[in-house]
């Protein structure tokens, strides 16, 4: 994505070094082994799991940002422990199963028609046992204003797992700030859910 590789041409640290909040927080529940972080970015998530021990996929449509990832894991003598993908979630081609799958603010750029299908492949890509953990605004906020149906709710979330017979673990909506781009240079408030559910062995 054309935006974001600009971006990231001009900070290799765009999102900032520090993992999002839920990540960092609900490391225990995440289980031991392999994780697919969609959306990776620069790595501010990968690069904190892989130091926690995890190996991480990293999916991006911004190579830019891969590449950042990349320099940063060998810095930090994690490079064994990262694999970086350049494509789109949606078009991702793997048998692989994971036990941790991680979005990280990517769902609100698919579009509503592929927010169910989104989902659907990242359950289909857990182990069973394992976690899925969606972190992204919800329809409250400004960005959702001009487009509400391409954001989720903690609502829609709780219904889709459930459906499924995964055992929600976490549900919470914070105040989060938006980039620039995000909102014609306004760092506005808007808010986001952090969800964490696990399936069923």
């Amino acid at each position: 994505m054309k935006l974001f590789d600009d971006a990231y041409k001009k900070d290799k640290n765009f999102w900032g070094n520090k993992p999002s909040s839920i990540v960092k927080s609900e490391l225990d529940n995440f289980i031991d082994g392999s994780v697919l972080d969609i959306g990776a970015g620069d790595g501010r998530n990968a690069i904190f799991l892989a130091l926690q021990g995890f190996y991480v996929t990293c999916l991006d449509s911004a190579k830019t940002g891969l590449d950042n990832l990349e320099g940063k894991a060998k810095e930090l003598g994690v490079k064994s422990r990262i694999k970086t993908v350049h494509t789109n979630f949606l078009d991702y081609d793997t048998k692989e199963k994971f036990d941790n799958v991680i979005t990280n603010f990517t769902l609100h750029f698919v579009g509503k028609d592929n927010i169910m299908p989104f989902l659907e492949k990242t359950a289909t890509l857990t182990k069973p046992g394992g976690i899925n953990l969606v972190d992204d605004f919800t329809k409250n906020g400004p960005l959702a204003a001009k487009a509400p149906d391409d954001f989720i709710t903690p609502e829609i979330l709780k219904k889709f797992y459930s459906n499924k017979g995964w055992e929600i673990i976490k549900s919470e909506t914070r105040t989060v700030k938006v980039k620039y781009f995000e909102n014609n240079g306004q760092p506005d408030d808007h808010e986001a859910v952090g969800f964490i559910a696990k399936k069923t062995l």
